[in-house]
Protein backbone atom coordinates (compact mmCIF):
# COMPACT_ATOMS: atom_id res chain seq x y z
CA UNK A 1 0.00 0.00 0.00
CA UNK A 2 1.68 3.35 -1.44
CA UNK A 3 -0.49 5.79 1.09
CA UNK A 4 0.10 4.42 4.20
CA UNK A 5 0.12 6.81 7.80
CA UNK A 6 -1.33 6.65 10.95
CA UNK A 7 -4.47 7.33 11.74
CA UNK A 8 -7.37 7.50 14.60
CA UNK A 9 -8.95 3.79 13.72
CA UNK A 10 -11.99 4.84 16.17
CA UNK A 11 -12.37 8.46 14.84
CA UNK A 12 -12.38 7.16 11.51
CA UNK A 13 -15.36 4.89 12.16
CA UNK A 14 -17.08 7.68 14.02
CA UNK A 15 -17.06 9.96 11.05
CA UNK A 16 -18.73 6.95 8.86
CA UNK A 17 -21.12 6.36 11.51
CA UNK A 18 -21.96 10.35 11.48
CA UNK A 19 -21.86 10.27 7.36
CA UNK A 20 -24.62 7.38 7.54
CA UNK A 21 -26.64 8.93 10.71
CA UNK A 22 -29.59 9.69 7.91
CA UNK A 23 -30.37 6.59 6.61
CA UNK A 24 -29.83 4.56 10.15
CA UNK A 25 -32.36 7.85 11.88
CA UNK A 26 -34.44 7.15 8.57
CA UNK A 27 -35.41 3.41 10.06
CA UNK A 28 -35.35 4.21 13.40
CA UNK A 29 -32.48 1.71 14.03
CA UNK A 30 -30.73 1.73 17.63
CA UNK A 31 -27.00 1.67 17.28
CA UNK A 32 -24.97 0.18 20.25
CA UNK A 33 -21.20 2.07 19.45
CA UNK A 34 -18.09 0.86 21.39
CA UNK A 35 -14.81 1.87 20.06
CA UNK A 36 -12.04 1.51 22.10
CA UNK A 37 -8.83 4.02 21.10
CA UNK A 38 -7.29 3.08 18.36
CA UNK A 39 -4.16 4.19 16.20
CA UNK A 40 -3.67 2.37 13.15
CA UNK A 41 -0.83 2.60 9.99
CA UNK A 42 -3.07 2.18 6.49
CA UNK A 43 -4.24 3.77 3.90
CA UNK A 44 -7.39 5.68 5.58
CA UNK A 45 -9.45 6.29 2.32
CA UNK A 46 -9.37 2.74 1.43
CA UNK A 47 -10.53 1.98 4.80
CA UNK A 48 -13.11 4.29 4.90
CA UNK A 49 -14.70 2.25 2.07
CA UNK A 50 -14.34 -0.87 4.45
CA UNK A 51 -16.32 1.17 6.85
CA UNK A 52 -18.49 2.48 4.79
CA UNK A 53 -19.82 -0.58 3.15
CA UNK A 54 -19.97 -2.94 6.28
CA UNK A 55 -22.07 -0.11 8.41
CA UNK A 56 -24.53 0.37 4.89
CA UNK A 57 -24.93 -2.98 4.21
CA UNK A 58 -26.09 -3.50 7.83
CA UNK A 59 -28.23 -0.51 7.91
CA UNK A 60 -29.74 -1.90 4.52
CA UNK A 61 -30.61 -5.19 5.80
CA UNK A 62 -31.95 -4.43 9.43
CA UNK A 63 -35.39 -3.76 9.92
CA UNK A 64 -37.09 -0.46 11.27
CA UNK A 65 -36.55 -0.42 15.04
CA UNK A 66 -33.96 -2.84 14.79
CA UNK A 67 -30.11 -2.34 16.35
CA UNK A 68 -27.06 -2.99 15.00
CA UNK A 69 -23.81 -2.74 17.25
CA UNK A 70 -20.14 -1.20 16.30
CA UNK A 71 -17.21 -2.42 18.35
CA UNK A 72 -13.80 -1.97 18.03
CA UNK A 73 -11.16 -3.74 20.40
CA UNK A 74 -7.38 -3.19 20.51
CA UNK A 75 -6.26 -6.36 21.95
CA UNK A 76 -4.50 -9.34 20.82
CA UNK A 77 -5.83 -7.99 17.08
CA UNK A 78 -7.32 -5.32 16.31
CA UNK A 79 -11.07 -5.73 15.60
CA UNK A 80 -13.78 -4.58 14.15
CA UNK A 81 -17.23 -5.83 14.43
CA UNK A 82 -20.07 -4.94 12.39
CA UNK A 83 -23.62 -6.82 13.90
CA UNK A 84 -27.26 -6.13 13.06
CA UNK A 85 -30.44 -7.88 13.89
CA UNK A 86 -31.59 -8.32 10.48
CA UNK A 87 -32.93 -11.42 8.49
CA UNK A 88 -29.49 -12.76 8.35
CA UNK A 89 -28.31 -15.23 5.94
CA UNK A 90 -27.93 -19.59 5.23
CA UNK A 91 -24.88 -20.66 5.53
CA UNK A 92 -24.85 -20.97 1.33
CA UNK A 93 -25.13 -17.03 1.32
CA UNK A 94 -22.23 -16.57 3.74
CA UNK A 95 -19.77 -19.24 1.80
CA UNK A 96 -20.57 -16.63 -1.34
CA UNK A 97 -20.84 -13.22 0.15
CA UNK A 98 -17.20 -11.79 -0.35
CA UNK A 99 -17.69 -13.40 -4.22
CA UNK A 100 -17.74 -10.57 -6.67
CA UNK A 101 -21.04 -9.73 -8.16
CA UNK A 102 -22.56 -11.57 -5.67
CA UNK A 103 -25.91 -10.34 -3.93
CA UNK A 104 -27.84 -12.72 -1.55
CA UNK A 105 -31.27 -11.06 -1.45
CA UNK A 106 -32.37 -11.51 -5.52
CA UNK A 107 -34.96 -9.45 -4.58
CA UNK A 108 -33.75 -6.31 -4.32
CA UNK A 109 -31.12 -6.64 -8.00
CA UNK A 110 -31.54 -2.27 -8.23
CA UNK A 111 -29.17 -2.31 -5.05
CA UNK A 112 -25.60 -2.20 -5.45
CA UNK A 113 -23.65 -4.15 -7.72
CA UNK A 114 -22.48 -6.89 -5.61
CA UNK A 115 -18.84 -5.67 -5.31
CA UNK A 116 -18.57 -3.76 -1.63
CA UNK A 117 -17.87 -6.76 0.33
CA UNK A 118 -15.30 -8.52 -2.42
CA UNK A 119 -13.72 -5.10 -2.57
CA UNK A 120 -13.67 -4.83 1.66
CA UNK A 121 -12.25 -8.42 1.85
CA UNK A 122 -9.39 -6.92 -0.81
CA UNK A 123 -8.79 -4.49 1.18
CA UNK A 124 -8.42 -5.81 4.27
CA UNK A 125 -6.28 -8.42 3.40
CA UNK A 126 -4.05 -5.32 1.87
CA UNK A 127 -3.74 -4.49 5.44
CA UNK A 128 -2.73 -7.95 6.27
CA UNK A 129 -6.51 -8.70 7.69
CA UNK A 130 -9.10 -10.06 7.18
CA UNK A 131 -12.93 -10.38 7.22
CA UNK A 132 -15.26 -13.21 8.50
CA UNK A 133 -19.14 -13.39 8.61
CA UNK A 134 -21.15 -15.16 11.32
CA UNK A 135 -25.09 -15.11 10.61
CA UNK A 136 -28.10 -16.78 11.54
CA UNK A 137 -31.42 -16.83 9.63
CA UNK A 138 -33.97 -14.14 11.20
CA UNK A 139 -31.47 -13.62 13.86
CA UNK A 140 -29.11 -11.46 12.38
CA UNK A 141 -25.03 -11.05 10.92
CA UNK A 142 -22.02 -9.91 12.01
CA UNK A 143 -19.28 -8.77 10.23
CA UNK A 144 -15.57 -9.22 11.76
CA UNK A 145 -12.67 -7.13 10.45
CA UNK A 146 -8.74 -8.40 12.12
CA UNK A 147 -5.94 -6.70 11.39
CA UNK A 148 -2.95 -8.00 13.44
CA UNK A 149 -0.93 -6.16 16.00
CA UNK A 150 2.61 -5.50 14.42
CA UNK A 151 4.95 -5.62 16.94
CA UNK A 152 8.15 -3.74 16.56
CA UNK A 153 11.82 -4.71 18.15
Amino acid sequence: ISDRHEFSLDEQIRSVIILLQYNWEKKNLDLDIDLEEVRFSGDESLLYQVWVNLISNAIRYTDSGGKIRISLVNGEAITVSVSDNGKGMTREETEKVFRRFYKADKSRSSEGTGLGLAIAKKIAELHGGDITVSSCVGQGTTFTVIFPKIECE
